[in-house]
């Protein structure tokens, strides 16, 4: 009787040991994304996914809800990465998705970067001055632009309306040194940083004006330019904030 069970069981092992795996237990089957920088480079220095100067790869199990990559040590000067394009389509960094990109055993998926440029602001201070307008993000000390500005887009700097200082005219900003004109376009990245503020400073100049010196009852009889018997006047000879000699 022993010996008849385990020739049955004997049989039953060959019988089983012949059948293909998948059909002893279902195989899990991978694929792989590979995410590139495009305009951009990968500066990952982790060892969980291999990767090179501009990529990253990524192994995925099909038929599994997973998160894509979220972007960590993808860089773009001025720029930020925004989503990831696969196959047309564009999901965010790090989105959770259940889907599967591709039937292929150990198959091949590259998700390119959206790369966005960077907006930022420039903050006019009015300095001895003050701002009088009523556009938001402002005080009599100064006006923001919040996040008017483009990354490697031209830069149309505040025209200074609303700007005032008894005595003196607004005639430029000062931005890091270097002076500009009011409402001046310039081709410059004044930051590459993501809602930075750039700092720009008024740049106040003292009015000039005019001395009219009436005769009277007597006669200017010299010869200097802007005068006739009756007067004569120094045309803007005279400064804000300057001794006068008369």
């Amino acid at each position: 009787m022993k010996r008849k069970i385990f020739a049955a069981l004997l049989a039953v092992m060959m019988v089983v040991s012949m059948l293909p795996l998948s059909v002893m237990a279902a195989e899990t089957q991978t694929y792989r994304i590979k995410y590139v920088a495009g305009d951009g480079e990968c500066v990952y220095t982790g060892t969980e996914y291999s990767h090179k100067d501009n990529w990253i790869m990524i192994t995925y199990t099909y038929g599994e809800e997973q998160a894509l990559y979220d972007g960590a040590g993808f860089e773009h000067e001025g720029y930020t990465l925004t989503d990831w394009v696969i196959d047309k389509t564009e999901y965010e960094p790090g989105e959770t998705v259940k889907q599967t990109f591709t039937s292929t055993k150990n198959g091949l998926v590259t998700a390119t970067p959206v790369w966005t440029p960077n907006t930022y602001t420039i903050k006019y201070n009015a300095g001895e001055g003050e701002y009088t307008g009523s556009l938001p993000n402002s005080k009599p000390e100064w006006l923001q632009l919040k996040n008017a500005y483009t990354y490697d887009s031209a830069v149309t700097l505040y025209d200074g309306e609303n700007f005032e200082r008894t005595g003196y005219a607004l005639t430029g900003w000062e931005i890091g040194g270097t002076e500009y004109d009011l409402g001046e376009t310039v081709e410059k990245n004044f930051t590459k940083v993501q809602s930075g503020t750039v700092q720009a400073y008024a740049v106040w100049t003292p009015i000039t004006y005019t001395i009219k010196y009436n005769a009277g009852e007597g006669e200017y009889t010299g010869s200097l330019p802007n005068s006739k018997p009756e007067w004569l006047q120094l045309k803007n000879a005279y400064t804000y904030d300057s001794a006068v000699t008369l």
